[in-house]
């Protein structure tokens, strides 16, 4: 029997038991009761509520019974949010009357509007009375209240948003409250995607005479949102919708889930918005693309957009008539008019492709603001690995280009191998025999999404640009299936649909706004910042700062201190292809104050491509300082190299520096890599020399950027203290401890004077070709060494055995031996892995000069870097480990090693780098100690089918730990805590990067603490 079944049985009966609002205060709150009932007496309760802000002056003209009705109605849309953990058989409604036409309607609204939940939980909802409605009002199940409050004519607009929220100014519109709050005649949802903008700026632009007739709403509004209305200047309507949290611990505990139609909450909510502020129109900007079912199951359309398709707009305007109960009393006065209120799709008649046209056309302060990616909308980003990222990136390309595109979505989606697999969905292609299923998303139909795709193709070949990797897959092999695109670009462009209900007027302004598109319309230009430009007569040399991070702030700061009076800061160009207001807010201020331009990779190479073209000489004028996190295949750094510019990083121009410093002052330098446990190793080394009271200063991938330590070489130079380091026979003053990347050695032209090479695991193999060319870049660290020097790895570590054997350095070779000595439990560090590190930390001290006895009693009173093994808290007797740094499965099985002799709850998966987890797999079925795994997207999804492919799993997982997949790392601690008992390791470590979810690992590792109150 399903999972489904069973639940079916068990809870028979769900119950929408009560519906309830009052106003108070200047804001109307709602609240609704739901119960579902198990066959034995369990009973399950839900109370989900809503308030918004209402204007104070229409109070007393509310009809209770119009609100009472469609707080009622509202109701019935939430309550499939709660029947679909059970999908009870019977719906009892207590809270109010239905007709038999409405019964109609809600029920074809489950079934269609429910579509994707049927089928991803397998449920065949087309059976004979798969669901059937009970009616059993009451009425004391519906409870209302107005406190009314007019306002005062002394009433400061600071006292009214006291009183009721705080909302946007119209700047066109005079301050009092009557214009500010009163009538307006077209309410407009918001989303925060291009659509909606789209629509709000057509209207304003239909309205130019009266901007006050425009109000916006949303249902729990994003950044995105407050600043569209913001920037359109227009007020915004918040609803705060509420969700019960008992719904989340169902998800947890293995009920049923997945997705309800939204839409139709916002049309029942935004009819009451409209009601309460007296607006006669409510403008949707749902279109055509709509429409197009997701697929199709047992001859069924599924469609994930299905409230917002034509059928349902065209249903709901028919149930309207209907909603809108008469007057309690027809003959008073004070009483607002209950008439019908216009609802409409503004953008029904058009294609995706078309509004994204729209958008790159009318919207252009817009780019920057506009969000409509589900994972990244809580932290206001564009996550660049979900299907709406890819589909809204895809849209509007083919209109503004490869610089625009790349400043709004910080990356050229198209250079992301990983997206491959959403970009055949998006257009349903069929590879290897495999049919790929359009996305359950909002995005538009599968031939917009192929069109737009090959214009975007045809944007790189008319400019003879170097197609990125998801359009060369599609040159090979989607497009020469479909010979026709040009005509079916040309026939989408010209495409009105008739099959909608705009008023006569708003469909002969949308027709003309879209009759100029066609396929010669030329790319937008990028968005302009008013800046200086690039003059190659004011310096005779230029410093190129390509990667506005925090590595390029301290190259900015090192050049600035070094530049001349005569050119200034002129010598120094920036770049980077994030817009200006993505970057920190240091950044924002220099360019502000010095008057700045910042300049994008593409615009750059085609200014200096101008140049070199006619001077080749010129090359030689102009140095890159590359940022460790733009690799070497970027576009920008392949036309350099190919062009003799010279490229160099912080990182080189630290080591050239202090290699300059005379020999009496020359550093020591200590480098460290590793795919893993490189922190911990370097921060050991250094607190270890300064615990001898030497002179040491910790930097690198760290956190400290290198050319920011060289103010401790110049201090050093000028102290008095004589205290010297012996090393290679030479007399050294300073010692730097570098934790270097695979990125700062991928370019380096220089090699520290001790080298440790700790492990190596593949690891960013989205930034890399191959694994190969993430090893060759470690082993960078040893490259520029001479005899005199030192490199240190372990003798059981093959692959840099290897790659050692090329080395000019002396070597020292830990032997398993020398590590197993090590005793861990006199020290505050955790793991097995931890004797490694420490025992390369105790081999360099050696080569400094310090005692093996002396280096081991420095290291116990070292305490261990934040999010590697970090022990957060022990509550109630279970210890939580925070190990959000282990973004790789060796990290990983290191850290379950870990925690051999404790029951662990591991909570595991993130971002997907393209990394195996075979191995890791394999561990975990082999790790007797194990009570939970606890799997995160989206690499939770990868780890499940690899256990699922291991024989063991069947015996092993279902009896002896719990195998759970959970949509974030909140739903993962509260089921952890709740399995968890006194003993038990509550371990976090994902073996995955953090970009899905989180900012980097750090922001993931606090919020991991957050989680448990620490």
């Amino acid at each position: 029997m399903s999972d489904y079944q069973v639940l079916r049985q068990k809870y028979p009966r769900f119950i929408y038991q009560s519906s309830r609002w009052q106003i108070k205060a200047g804001h109307l709150s709602a609240q609704w009761h739901f119960l579902t009932q198990a066959a034995q007496g369990e009973e399950l309760e839900f109370r989900p509520s809503l308030s918004l802000a209402l204007p104070l002056q229409n109070q007393h003209q509310l009809d209770t019974q119009v609100i009472t009705n469609l707080v009622f109605q509202i109701g019935l849309v939430e309550m499939l949010s709660y029947w679909k953990a059970t999908a009870s058989p019977t719906m009892i409604i207590k809270a109010g009357q239905l007709t038999q036409k409405q019964q109609k309607f809600w029920q074809e609204l489950l079934i269609q509007g429910m579509g994707e939940y049927f089928y991803l939980n397998q449920i065949p909802f087309w059976q004979k009375s798969f669901v059937n409605f009970k009616l059993e009002p009451t009425e004391t199940n519906q409870s209302t209240s107005i406190q009314a409050e007019k306002p005062s004519s002394s009433l400061t607009l600071a006292q009214l948003e006291q009183k009721i929220g705080k909302i946007s100014r119209l700047k066109s519109t005079p301050t009092g409250n009557n214009q500010l709050l009163g009538n307006h005649q077209y309410l407009i949802p918001l989303g925060g995607g291009k659509d909606s903008i789209v629509t709000l700026l057509l209207l304003q632009r239909f309205l130019k005479r009266k901007p006050q007739d425009l109000v916006t709403m949303a249902i729990n509004p994003t950044t995105a949102v407050r600043q569209t209305a913001k920037t359109a200047e227009v007020p915004l309507i918040e609803v705060n919708r509420q969700l019960d949290p008992q719904l989340l611990k169902l998800n947890q505990r293995g009920f049923l889930n997945g997705h309800t139609p939204f839409s139709a909450l916002i049309a029942f909510t935004s009819t009451l918005v409209a009601y309460l502020h007296g607006v006669d129109r409510i403008a949707l900007s749902n279109e055509s693309s709509a429409n197009e079912p997701t697929l199709m199951w047992h001859n069924h359309a599924i469609n994930h957009q299905y409230s917002k398709s034509f059928d349902f707009e065209t249903k709901f305007r028919h149930y309207l008539q209907s909603i809108l109960a008469p007057s309690s009393d027809a003959n008073a006065k004070d009483k607002q008019s209950t008439k019908s209120i216009a609802y409409f799709s503004f953008l029904r008649p058009l294609y995706e492709l078309q509004i994204a046209w729209l958008f790159t056309q009318i919207a252009k302060k817009y780019w920057p603001i506009f969000r409509s990616c589900n994972v990244g909308q809580k932290e206001g980003i564009w996550c660049g690995h979900c299907p709406k990222c890819l589909f809204a990136f895809t849209m509007i390309f083919p209109f503004i280009g490869e610089t625009a595109a790349r400043s709004i979505f910080a990356t050229n989606l198209f250079d992301e191998s990983s997206l491959l697999p959403l970009a055949y969905q998006l257009v349903g292609a069929k590879i290897d025999q495999k049919q790929n299923l359009k996305p359950f998303e909002c995005v538009g139909t599968k031939l917009e999404s192929l069109v737009a795709f090959w214009l975007a193709d045809q944007w790189y070949k008319k400019r003879g640009r170097q197609r990125p990797f998801i359009l060369k897959q599609f040159e090979e092999k989607i497009f020469h299936q479909y010979p026709k695109l040009d005509l079916a670009a040309e026939k989408i462009f010209h495409q009105f649909n008739q099959h909608h209900h705009l008023p006569p007027k708003l469909a002969t302004l949308l027709r003309q706004q879209i009759s100029t598109m066609t396929l010669t319309t030329r790319p937008t230009k990028p968005i302009k910042i008013k800046q200086s430009q690039l003059d190659t007569q004011k310096a005779d040399s230029f410093e190129i700062i390509f990667g506005l991070g925090r590595e390029g702030l301290s190259s900015f700061d090192f050049l600035q201190q070094r530049q001349t009076k005569t050119t200034g800061l002129s010598s120094i160009i920036l770049v980077d292809d994030q817009p200006i207001n993505q970057l920190s807010p240091e950044w924002q201020r220099i360019i502000k104050e010095n008057q700045l331009k910042l300049w994008s990779s593409d615009e750059l190479r085609r200014r200096l491509s101008s140049i070199i073209s006619q001077d080749p000489d010129q090359a030689k004028r102009f140095r890159f300082i590359k940022a460790p996190g733009i690799p070497q295949s970027h576009s920008l750094i392949e036309w350099a190299q190919k062009q003799k510019v010279a490229i160099t990083s912080n990182t080189n121009l630290f080591f050239a520096a202090a290699r300059k410093t005379p020999s009496a002052n020359r550093p020591l330098i200590i480098g460290v890599t590793g795919t893993k446990g490189k922190s911990t190793t370097a921060a050991l080394i250094a607190h270890i020399l300064k615990q001898a009271d030497l002179p040491v200063a910790l930097g690198g991938n760290l956190g400290t950027p290198p050319l920011d330590l060289l103010k401790h070489l110049f201090k050093q130079t000028n102290t008095s203290s004589k205290k010297k380091v012996v090393n290679h026979n030479q007399t050294r003053q300073q010692i730097y401890v570098l934790e270097l990347s695979s990125h700062q050695l991928a370019d380096i032209k220089f090699s520290p004077d001790i080298a440790i090479w700790l492990n190596i695991y593949p690891e960013h193999l989205d930034y890399y070709q191959s694994y190969q060319a993430y090893v060759k870049a470690k082993a960078h660290i040893f490259r520029y060494q001479t005899k005199d020097d030192w490199l240190i790895y372990f003798a059981q570590d093959k692959m840099i055995k290897h790659w050692a054997e090329t080395a000019r350095a002396r070597q020292k070779v830990l032997t398993p031996a020398q590590v197993q000595k090590i005793d861990l439990q006199q020290t505050k560090l955790w793991g097995s892995h931890n004797k490694f590190n420490l025992a390369a930390a105790i081999a360099a001290a050696k080569l400094v000069g310090i005692s093996e006895k002396t280096a081991f009693e420095a290291s116990k009173t070292f305490s261990p870097l934040p999010h590697r093994l970090e022990k957060v808290a022990v509550i109630d007797g279970v210890t939580y480990i925070n190990d959000s740094l282990a973004t790789n499965p060796g990290a990983t099985i290191a850290a379950l090693k870990s925690f051999a002799k404790q029951p662990v709850i591991l909570i595991t998966g993130g971002y997907d780098r393209g990394l195996s987890y075979r191995q890791l797999a394999e561990t975990i079925i082999r790790q007797t100690n194990l009570k939970a795994v606890i799997l995160l997207p989206e690499t939770g999804h990868k780890i499940l089918k690899q256990l699922k492919q291991l024989k063991p799993l069947q015996s092993t997982t279902r009896k002896d730990f719990l195998l759970k997949i959970v949509p974030d790392l909140q739903a993962a601690v509260v089921l952890a805590q709740q399995i968890s008992q006194a003993n038990d390791v509550i371990l976090l470590s994902p073996a995955s990067a953090s970009f899905n979810q989180f900012k980097d690992y750090r922001e993931r590792g606090q919020r991991f603490k957050q989680l448990i109150g620490h």
